[in-house]
């Protein structure tokens, strides 16, 4: 393995608020998908501790992982 190792951390079961306001001063660079606020109520669920990193996603990829159904949803899959 040539990256980080990552972790998966417990994340509480809460409401979230996505997207970014239109005009705001919140900074950054934002795509068009991403102007607009909603807010989601999220599971509990496990969340990873860095951003996925190329060599993660490639492991994923080799090792079958779009062709593994446990790792998606009902809808996703």
């Amino acid at each position: 393995m040539d990256f980080p190792p990552n972790a998966f951390l417990p994340l509480p079961s809460q409401t979230i608020l996505l997207g970014k306001a239109k005009g705001g001063r919140e900074g950054g660079f934002g795509w068009d998908n991403v102007y607009g606020r909603k807010e989601m109520k999220v599971k509990e669920c496990e969340v990873s501790q860095q951003k996925v990193c190329n060599g993660e996603f490639y492991a994923f990829v080799k090792g079958g992982g779009y062709f593994d159904q446990k790792n998606w949803s009902q809808e996703g899959w």
